[in-house]
Protein backbone atom coordinates (compact mmCIF):
# COMPACT_ATOMS: atom_id res chain seq x y z
CA UNK A 1 0.00 0.00 0.00
CA UNK A 2 1.04 3.45 -1.02
CA UNK A 3 0.31 6.20 2.31
CA UNK A 4 0.91 9.52 2.03
CA UNK A 5 -0.04 11.93 5.07
CA UNK A 6 -0.97 15.38 4.00
CA UNK A 7 -0.91 17.93 7.09
CA UNK A 8 -3.96 19.99 7.44
CA UNK A 9 -1.78 23.23 8.01
CA UNK A 10 -2.65 26.72 9.91
CA UNK A 11 -4.78 27.90 6.69
CA UNK A 12 -7.52 25.38 7.45
CA UNK A 13 -9.94 26.06 10.02
CA UNK A 14 -13.25 25.11 11.60
CA UNK A 15 -16.05 27.93 10.97
CA UNK A 16 -19.07 28.23 13.27
CA UNK A 17 -21.73 30.50 11.48
CA UNK A 18 -18.80 32.24 10.31
CA UNK A 19 -17.07 32.64 12.97
CA UNK A 20 -13.54 31.53 13.59
CA UNK A 21 -13.77 28.75 16.54
CA UNK A 22 -10.32 26.92 16.06
CA UNK A 23 -7.95 25.40 13.97
CA UNK A 24 -7.30 22.13 13.17
CA UNK A 25 -3.96 21.95 13.07
CA UNK A 26 -4.30 23.37 16.95
CA UNK A 27 -5.31 19.87 17.15
CA UNK A 28 -3.04 17.80 15.59
CA UNK A 29 -5.18 16.80 12.48
CA UNK A 30 -4.32 15.02 9.98
CA UNK A 31 -6.07 14.19 6.11
CA UNK A 32 -4.35 11.05 5.09
CA UNK A 33 -4.63 9.90 1.55
CA UNK A 34 -4.87 5.59 1.57
CA UNK A 35 -4.54 3.64 -2.20
CA UNK A 36 -3.23 0.51 -2.96
CA UNK A 37 -2.15 1.98 -6.54
CA UNK A 38 -2.96 5.86 -7.50
CA UNK A 39 -6.25 4.67 -9.50
CA UNK A 40 -9.29 3.30 -8.29
CA UNK A 41 -9.62 3.32 -4.12
CA UNK A 42 -7.74 6.48 -3.63
CA UNK A 43 -9.20 8.53 -0.99
CA UNK A 44 -8.70 11.03 1.84
CA UNK A 45 -10.48 10.33 5.76
CA UNK A 46 -10.39 13.22 7.54
CA UNK A 47 -11.37 13.50 11.02
CA UNK A 48 -11.59 15.77 13.19
CA UNK A 49 -12.51 16.60 17.45
CA UNK A 50 -16.46 18.02 17.90
CA UNK A 51 -17.44 21.33 18.76
CA UNK A 52 -19.76 21.95 21.26
CA UNK A 53 -22.41 23.92 19.54
CA UNK A 54 -22.29 22.13 16.48
CA UNK A 55 -24.36 19.10 15.43
CA UNK A 56 -23.69 18.54 12.22
CA UNK A 57 -20.79 19.35 9.43
CA UNK A 58 -19.95 20.52 6.05
CA UNK A 59 -16.72 19.84 4.02
CA UNK A 60 -15.55 22.16 1.79
CA UNK A 61 -12.21 21.25 -0.76
CA UNK A 62 -10.08 23.06 -2.75
CA UNK A 63 -7.17 22.41 -4.73
CA UNK A 64 -3.75 24.14 -3.89
CA UNK A 65 -4.10 26.23 -6.51
CA UNK A 66 -7.52 27.77 -6.57
CA UNK A 67 -7.77 31.00 -5.02
CA UNK A 68 -10.63 30.21 -2.70
CA UNK A 69 -13.59 27.28 -1.39
CA UNK A 70 -16.46 26.29 -3.49
CA UNK A 71 -19.59 28.04 -2.24
CA UNK A 72 -21.34 24.58 -2.05
CA UNK A 73 -19.66 21.83 0.12
CA UNK A 74 -17.95 18.38 -0.90
CA UNK A 75 -20.82 16.58 1.17
CA UNK A 76 -24.34 16.07 -0.19
CA UNK A 77 -25.79 16.10 3.21
CA UNK A 78 -23.85 17.73 6.31
CA UNK A 79 -21.97 14.87 8.69
CA UNK A 80 -23.44 14.28 11.85
CA UNK A 81 -23.57 11.54 14.58
CA UNK A 82 -25.34 8.31 13.11
CA UNK A 83 -28.78 7.17 15.04
CA UNK A 84 -30.07 3.96 12.44
CA UNK A 85 -29.03 1.03 13.88
CA UNK A 86 -28.53 -0.97 10.74
CA UNK A 87 -26.57 1.64 9.33
CA UNK A 88 -24.03 2.02 12.27
CA UNK A 89 -23.43 -1.65 12.13
CA UNK A 90 -22.70 -1.69 8.43
CA UNK A 91 -19.61 0.79 9.07
CA UNK A 92 -18.92 -1.31 12.43
CA UNK A 93 -19.14 -4.77 11.64
CA UNK A 94 -16.81 -4.24 8.39
CA UNK A 95 -15.03 -8.12 9.08
CA UNK A 96 -16.06 -11.54 10.95
CA UNK A 97 -14.25 -10.11 13.80
CA UNK A 98 -15.87 -6.72 14.00
CA UNK A 99 -13.24 -5.22 15.80
CA UNK A 100 -14.73 -1.55 15.70
CA UNK A 101 -18.24 -2.59 16.81
CA UNK A 102 -16.12 -4.72 19.74
CA UNK A 103 -14.22 -1.54 20.31
CA UNK A 104 -17.05 1.07 21.15
CA UNK A 105 -19.25 -1.77 22.89
CA UNK A 106 -16.04 -2.18 25.32
CA UNK A 107 -14.35 1.52 25.39
CA UNK A 108 -17.97 2.69 26.51
CA UNK A 109 -18.83 0.13 28.67
CA UNK A 110 -19.70 0.37 32.82
CA UNK A 111 -17.20 -1.89 34.70
CA UNK A 112 -20.12 -4.46 33.94
CA UNK A 113 -22.22 -4.23 30.75
CA UNK A 114 -20.94 -3.58 27.22
CA UNK A 115 -22.46 -0.96 25.55
CA UNK A 116 -24.19 -1.07 22.31
CA UNK A 117 -23.24 0.76 20.16
CA UNK A 118 -26.41 1.48 18.31
CA UNK A 119 -26.74 4.49 21.03
CA UNK A 120 -23.88 6.76 20.95
CA UNK A 121 -26.29 9.41 20.14
CA UNK A 122 -27.77 9.32 23.49
CA UNK A 123 -24.37 9.82 25.15
CA UNK A 124 -24.55 13.60 26.91
CA UNK A 125 -21.83 16.03 25.52
CA UNK A 126 -18.40 16.09 28.17
CA UNK A 127 -19.65 12.96 29.99
CA UNK A 128 -16.54 10.80 30.32
CA UNK A 129 -17.98 8.18 27.48
CA UNK A 130 -18.21 11.37 25.37
CA UNK A 131 -14.74 11.69 26.02
CA UNK A 132 -13.99 8.11 25.69
CA UNK A 133 -15.65 8.30 22.68
CA UNK A 134 -13.88 11.06 21.14
CA UNK A 135 -10.81 9.17 21.68
CA UNK A 136 -11.76 5.92 19.72
CA UNK A 137 -13.27 8.23 16.79
CA UNK A 138 -9.21 9.53 16.77
CA UNK A 139 -8.35 6.33 15.68
CA UNK A 140 -10.42 4.89 13.80
CA UNK A 141 -12.21 6.29 10.82
CA UNK A 142 -15.18 3.63 10.99
CA UNK A 143 -15.77 5.23 14.22
CA UNK A 144 -15.54 8.80 13.43
CA UNK A 145 -17.34 8.17 10.91
CA UNK A 146 -20.44 7.14 13.03
CA UNK A 147 -19.87 9.46 15.58
CA UNK A 148 -19.70 12.60 12.91
CA UNK A 149 -16.81 13.63 13.25
CA UNK A 150 -14.97 11.72 9.84
CA UNK A 151 -15.38 12.01 6.33
CA UNK A 152 -13.42 10.18 3.22
CA UNK A 153 -13.66 11.94 0.24
CA UNK A 154 -13.70 9.48 -2.71
CA UNK A 155 -13.73 11.65 -5.24
CA UNK A 156 -9.46 12.92 -5.35
CA UNK A 157 -7.20 12.32 -7.82
CA UNK A 158 -3.66 10.78 -7.41
CA UNK A 159 -1.23 13.75 -7.55
CA UNK A 160 -3.09 16.81 -6.90
CA UNK A 161 -2.90 18.51 -3.40
CA UNK A 162 -6.40 19.63 -1.84
CA UNK A 163 -7.09 22.10 1.46
CA UNK A 164 -10.01 21.54 3.37
CA UNK A 165 -12.18 23.36 5.31
CA UNK A 166 -14.62 21.31 7.64
CA UNK A 167 -17.76 24.01 8.82
CA UNK A 168 -19.44 23.16 11.80
CA UNK A 169 -23.43 23.70 12.10
CA UNK A 170 -25.50 24.02 14.57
Amino acid sequence: FKIATMSINAGIYILLSGTLITSLAAHSQNAVAISSNPGPGLNVALNWGPVKTAVKYNIFRKKETDPAYPVSPLNTSPVQMMTNCSTIKSILITSPDSLSWKLVAKGLSDTTTLYNPCKISLISWGSEKHNRMQTLAKGSMPIALVTGWGYQDKTVVSGTTYLYKIVGLN
